[in-house]
């Protein structure tokens, strides 16, 4: 940088301050300035291609400006508006875009009117107004501008009062008769509002409706355009500025916006697109055109949509490259492209457009001023203010963001309540950086950081982000010729710490922090801590507390020792030679004596870690598999972290219990310096470890940066232990290196249930393939299959043996000693007893919940492996157990196919299929008793005791779990004498089972049996009884053979049975079918009954007493569902009609009630025929009745059923009551049985004077009850 020239000698600020702020109308009234001043970018150049060719080749169009604050809309559409009004080459070639010069050729001479307005102003007016009256008052006002007022009709009224003016004298004295009339004035004297609006009542109220004017906002501009046309116009040009406003106005989805939508459609689509009217449309605003103009209707042009376009445009606004220097800048551009990252994807041509700005300026002036604010149109003038200081036009470097502060109109912005807080926050930040221990050098990077996240964060305020190391060197061109730029901003950042107003994390960034007043008084009263402490032994002390420090106290990240406790034994596992050892940690402040003992139980090594420098005498270590490690003393840097974090725990302290805003404040500014002071004393801790040292016995000379290399226990011990027990097992037992994988504890169980429990399941499988071969317990070819070859482990084992009886804790002792686990030991142990080489047993001791009693050759399958087996194995000694072959008699009575074997796995065969028939005959057991008990409540008979006990005695027998069990019975010789009595038992038991197995089929026989149902002296009578005599349960238990002979006559009897039975139900149902149609015919006639009752009146109604019959009967002559023939092969009787060979079909029943049918038709059409009377008759009309009298007369029973229907009935009823025939039921039958209880020779004369006087009387009672009515007597 040092051969650079600065940069104010590379260019030359402009001399006028550029405009910030443009005015549309003052813009078009200095065409020339405007249009010379404007620079054009690539994409703004097409769009004015675009627009200007659209001009030129006479197609009308919309098109939609979208652009920032601050982003240049109104300066592009006046330079625009310009152009298309002025086609002069006089002002074109004002341009500096020669390539938009030359659309000027297609645009000479064409004239356009423009109507341009800013909607801004507008935003005030009624709510009733809308988008059309605003536009048609600016045509109005531009027509009055080109002295075209009174020419052309603009609005209703004009056109109202153009009309009215052009009518005849005959049309137009009458309109002013009405309109003197209606004003008391006249018409000369009123406003054209007034005047229209009578010229249009008259309309309405003499000619029937308003007189021939535009209406539709289509046909108005329509009709406007027509005139401008006529008044020497080639096209409509419109111009809308600021729309945003009136986007705002007018919510989204409401009448109004709806309104706005339809006049912009219409200008910009509907007029050019439909009657090819030539207007062009373009609108302007900081908003996205409403979903409804988008597409083909507004052509979108997003200013500035490229970020160098804003870039480029500032930077050719505000200065001028001087040409001859560009060497010069050249050499800038070269070495910040080598140095820095944020020209690697730009070219030199960029570079000098740009210059002499890092991009990330324009980034974040055009962020601050995109939001309507104060600071929405002072982007160019910081750039601008920039350029005139001159400490930085005197420096070699770039401008930067930070020095936009320079700007007064930038700080002046400051005082705006959005950032107001901000700003304050960071001067205070300013102030408080001469708090901290920084050089000369520092303290200027951190001004400019500082600055710099400041400005980000304003930029940014919306969507806060944070910045980088990397983005903030860039941002604050930082380099360093010994330290990178990079590592120079973090140390700095680092240093920044406790600065309120900078947050910073390596893994997220750096992001600034709006503090309120007073809130930088924490981290000084912080500082205040720090200084105070001064004790070594407070900070080792605090050293040593940090060690232990849990997650929930740091946040989340673990300390080098969290989870422990000083001088608490931890266990921890490591794997060494594929086999995982467990050991314990112990983490300490002092040495003791007790760590240097012997390792005992089942651990493999012990690791203890002082927390601080101490001298140990190896002589104190009495096992080679203890390692102690010893930390340097503290570093300087380590001791500051210590301090920290006990300065933060007394601060915590002292502020705990307070109360205030203060005291509030501290505690929440002391929450979030936590993490930061714990993260920095956890990073410190490893590495007095890596400068420390690691004793052993043997002095093993172990190096402890290999140790150490990261802040894990557990990765520690990993590094440390193998090599501690590489010493202490030199001589291993077991090649554990020929694992397939690593050995862990729960492995030993999986190759046990493998070997000896045939586990069919993946995890004893896949245990056996990896390990037992190299365990030397089986071959590589049979992994799962128990066969062992000699090993030194069981060598071991058999020598002890030898030796007597082997306490079995001894034997893990020495085992343990060699190398091998608890669960490898567990393992060889079970595997030596099942080898049966010599034969021994294991004991177990007292409280054990192993399913044995102690562990032989032949129960190892039994044995239920579970953690920590050794601690119920007692002793190992010579085997006196019974073997296969002594209980062989027994067990073939059971299985018949055992056979005799003397090699253990061939005997765990034997067992396994003598236990399998045991297991099968006990699950039987409880079926078998069932269903005994069930036959014999079937069968109506008393369960003998003694078969249950037979019963019981093999379940007994079953029960057991090895074949050492199931012998122990038969050593009673008083209930077993030999095998013979057991033999006897099992038979009787088998006999038993044979009948239980029969259980289905004996009931089902009995409960068929007991179902037939047959007629006297049927041939098959004398089988049923043979049959349930023979089925007797004692009988057949006694000779279960008999069971099947039973069955044979059984379905003899059901073959002959079912033959009849088919027979009997086709002809029943045959029979029932004739006698179901027959009752179904009368359904009809039953009917015709009802309905003449309900004529007659007759009470009761003999058709509802037949119809209940025919209900009756017409449920006993149903079809059965069943086809036939039916089967009878499950029960004895139909399924579907239940039908039994004695039933017989009701035909008599049947035959009986169609006579009372047929009866009761003729009796009541007889009563029919007599209620017809003359009078009745000459009210039928239609003469209806004639056919029914004409069947009645013939006593067609069957025609009168058909005819007389419902609307028959209703129709005869009617006739009656017009006939005013009134039926009464006196009951005079009744009175005659009361005055004549018999009749003779002697008083029939009396009892027809009496019937003669008692139907007189009833008449006369009828008659007072009805008056002016035919009356009727009914003798029912």
């Amino acid at each position: 940088m040092a051969n650079m020239v600065p940069i104010g000698s590379l260019m030359k600020r402009v001399k006028d301050r550029p405009e910030t702020t443009i005015s549309l109308f003052q813009a078009l009234n200095t065409s020339r300035t405007t249009v010379g001043t404007y620079f054009f970018t690539p994409s703004i150049q097409e769009f004015f291609e675009k627009i200007l060719g659209a001009a030129g080749s006479k197609h009308g169009g919309g098109y939609w400006v979208q652009a920032e604050y601050g982003a240049g809309k109104t300066h592009f559409l006046a330079t625009l508006s310009c152009l298309l009004m002025d086609t002069s080459e006089e002002l074109w070639n004002e341009l500096k875009n020669e390539s938009v010069r030359n659309c000027r050729r297609r645009l000479e001479g064409k004239k356009l009117f423009p109507v341009i307005l800013s909607l801004k102003g507008e935003a005030g007016v009624d709510k009733a107004d809308n988008l059309l009256n605003v536009v048609l008052d600016q045509i109005k006002e531009e027509l009055g501008d080109r002295n075209l007022s009174g020419k052309i009709s603009i609005t209703t009224e004009d056109e109202l009062i153009n009309w009215y003016e052009t009518r005849s004298p005959e049309v137009k004295n009458p309109i002013d008769s009405y309109i003197e009339k209606q004003s008391g004035g006249k018409t000369k004297s009123l406003s054209p509002k007034t005047l229209a609006s009578l010229i249009g009542q008259y309309c309405q109220e003499n000619i029937g409706g308003p007189p021939p004017i535009t209406s539709s906002t289509k046909k108005r501009i329509a009709h406007i355009y027509n005139q401008l046309l006529d008044s020497g116009y080639d096209a409509l040009l419109i111009v809308i500025d600021e729309f945003e406003a009136w986007q705002r106005r007018h919510a989204v989805d409401t009448a109004e916006s709806a309104q706005d939508e339809e006049v912009l459609e219409t200008l910009a689509w509907v007029l050019p697109r439909d009657m090819n009217l030539e207007i062009y449309t373009i609108v302007a605003s900081q908003m996205e055109a409403p979903a409804k103009l988008r597409g083909d209707r507004f052509i979108n042009l997003r200013l500035l949509a490229n970020e160098q376009d804003y870039e480029i445009i500032v930077s050719q606004r505000v200065r001028e490259l001087i040409p001859e220097n560009q060497p010069e800048v050249a050499q800038y551009y070269e070495y910040y492209w080598k140095e820095f990252k944020f020209l690697k994807n730009s070219n030199r041509e960029y570079f000098y457009q740009i210059f002499p700005f890092q991009p990330r300026c324009f980034e974040v002036i055009r962020h601050i001023t995109e939001r309507e604010l104060p600071t929405a149109r002072l982007g160019i003038g910081v750039i601008y203010d920039c350029l005139g200081d001159s400490e930085i036009l005197s420096r070699t470097n770039l401008i930067t963001v930070n020095d936009l502060m320079v700007s007064k109109e930038l700080v002046d912005a400051m005082g705006t309540t959005s950032y107001k807080d901000p700003y304050n926050a960071y001067l205070a930040g300013m102030n408080s950086l001469s708090d901290f221990s920084l050089d000369d050098e520092e303290l200027s990077l951190a001004k400019w950081l500082l600055t710099t996240l400041f400005l980000w964060h304003i930029a940014y305020l919306d969507t806060p982000r944070p910045m980088s190391v990397l983005e903030l060197t860039e941002a604050t061109l930082t380099s360093g010729d010994v330290i990178k730029g990079e590592d120079l901003v973090e140390v700095v950042l680092e240093k920044l710490r406790d600065l309120p107003q900078i947050s910073y994390r390596k893994d997220k960034g750096a992001r600034f922090v709006v503090t309120r007043e007073g809130e930088a008084k924490p981290a000084q009263i912080f500082m205040s801590f720090q200084k105070k402490i001064t004790d070594i032994s407070q900070i080792q002390e605090a050293w040593d507390k940090g060690l232990l420090l849990q997650p929930q106290e740091t946040g989340g990240e673990e300390s080098f020792f969290s989870g422990y406790k000083f001088d608490e034994r931890k266990r921890a596992t490591v794997e060494f030679r594929k086999l995982e050892y467990p050991g314990e940690v112990i983490v300490t402040r002092r040495w003791r004596a007790e760590y240097g003992e012997n390792v005992t139980n089942d651990l493999h090594f012990r690791i203890v870690i002082l927390t601080g420098p101490e001298s140990i005498d190896v002589k104190e270590i009495k096992d080679f598999r203890i390692g102690v490690c010893v930390p340097s003393s503290l570093t300087e840097a380590a001791r500051d972290a210590a301090r920290d974090y006990l300065a933060l725990s007394e601060m915590e302290e002292a502020y705990r219990d307070k109360t205030g805003s203060e005291a509030e404040q501290i505690r929440s500014w002391l929450q979030s310096k936590r993490p930061e002071v714990v993260r920095d004393l956890l990073r410190k801790q490893l590495g007095i470890y890596r400068n420390g040292t690691i004793i052993t016995a043997h002095q093993l000379g172990i190096v402890e940066k290999n140790v150490f290399l990261l802040n894990k226990i557990d990765k520690v011990l990993d590094q440390l232990v193998p090599t501690i027990l590489a010493d202490a097992y030199a001589k291993p037992v077991v090649d554990s290196q020929l694992f397939k994988k690593n050995f862990s504890g729960r492995e030993a169980r999986n190759v046990f249930e493998g070997l000896f429990k045939k586990a069919n399941v993946p995890a004893a499988t896949s245990a056996c393939i990896n390990y037992a071969p190299a365990l030397k317990l089986s071959t590589t070819d049979k992994p799962t299959k128990f066969n062992p070859s000699p090993n030194k482990v069981f060598e071991l084992i058999e020598n002890r043996v030898k030796a007597g009886e082997v306490q079995i804790w001894k034997l893990f002792e020495e085992l343990h000693n060699q190398g091998l686990t608890n669960e490898l030991i567990n393992l060889y142990l079970l595997a030596f007893v099942r080898n049966g080489k010599p034969n021994v047993e294991i004991s177990l001791r007292t409280g054990h919940s192993q399913p044995v009693d102690k562990i032989t050759s032949f129960n190892i399958p039994q044995v239920n492996w579970r953690a920590r087996l050794e601690i119920i194995l007692d002793t190992l000694y010579p085997s006196s157990e019974e073997s296969w072959n002594d209980i062989l008699p027994f067990a073939k009575i059971v299985n018949p196919n055992l056979k005799m074997a003397t090699a253990p796995d061939d005997v765990t065969d034997q067992e396994r299929q003598l236990l399998q028939v045991l297991d099968d005959t006990k699950n039987q057991i409880p079926r078998i008793i069932e269903n005994l008990r069930i036959l014999y409540g079937k069968l109506a008979e008393d369960i003998p005791e003694s078969k249950i006990e037979v019963i019981e005695k093999i379940k007994e027998i079953t029960d057991v779990k090895n074949y050492g069990e199931f012998y122990a019975p038969f050593k009673d010789k008083d209930e077993y004498p030999d095998e013979n009595a057991f033999r006897a038992k099992f038979d009787e038991f088998k006999k038993l089972k044979a009948i239980a197995d029969q259980s289905t089929e004996i009931v089902t026989m009995k409960s068929y049996l007991n179902e037939v149902v047959l007629p006297e002296e049927n041939t098959l009578s004398g089988d049923l009884l043979t049959i349930g005599a023979r089925l007797k349960l004692n009988s057949l238990v006694e000779n279960p053979t008999l069971a099947g002979s039973i069955k044979g006559q059984f379905r003899q009897f059901k073959d002959s049975y079912q033959n009849q039975y088919q027979i009997h139900h086709r002809d029943y149902y045959k029979t029932l079918k004739g006698l179901f149609e027959k009752v179904e015919e009368a359904d009809a006639k039953i009917a015709a009954i009802i309905r003449l009752d309900k004529i007659l009146e007759s009470e009761p109604s003999l058709g509802k007493v037949l119809e209940e019959h025919h209900k009756d009967l017409a449920t006993r002559v149903v079809p059965c569902p069943n086809k036939d023939p039916v089967s009878v092969e499950n029960s004895p009787l139909c399924q579907g009609c239940r039908l039994t060979l004695t039933a017989m079909p009701p035909k008599e029943e049947v035959e009986e009630f169609l006579r009372e049918v047929g009866k009761g038709l003729k009796s009541n059409a007889k009563k029919m025929s007599q209620a017809l009377t003359k009078t009745i008759l000459e009210k039928d009309s239609g003469k209806k009745l004639d056919k029914l009298i004409k069947i009645i007369q013939v006593s067609d029973l069957v025609k009168l059923s058909e005819m007389l229907s419902d609307d028959m009935v209703v129709y005869i009823k009617k006739l009656f009551k017009e006939a005013k025939v009134i039926t009464e039921s006196i009951g005079v039958l009744s009175r005659i049985r009361e005055r004549f209880a018999y009749v003779d020779e002697e008083n029939v004369d009396e009892l027809i004077e009496a019937f003669k006087d008692e139907l007189k009387e009833a008449l006369k009672e009828a008659k007072k009850k009805n008056p002016g009515k035919k009356v009727r007597i009914s003798l029912q």
